[in-house]
């Protein structure tokens, strides 16, 4: 009787890796949409288009 988690079938490693695949996902991508250096680039960049005449748009 083994009991190591070495000893596990293949597709309970892949589903696995697929959840921690998924997780770091939504990890990664709550963390740039609520870091504090985003929100002060998107903060400075709507101040830069309301004060610029041409609305932000490419010459």
């Amino acid at each position: 009787m083994e009991s190591s988690v070495a000893g596990l079938p293949p597709v309970t490693w892949l589903v696995f890796l697929a959840w921690v695949a998924v997780v770091l996902v939504i990890y990664f991508t709550y963390g740039i949409k609520h870091s504090k250096l985003e929100m002060r680039d998107r903060v400075a960049a709507q101040a830069a288009a309301a004060t610029d005449p041409s609305g932000g748009e490419p010459r």
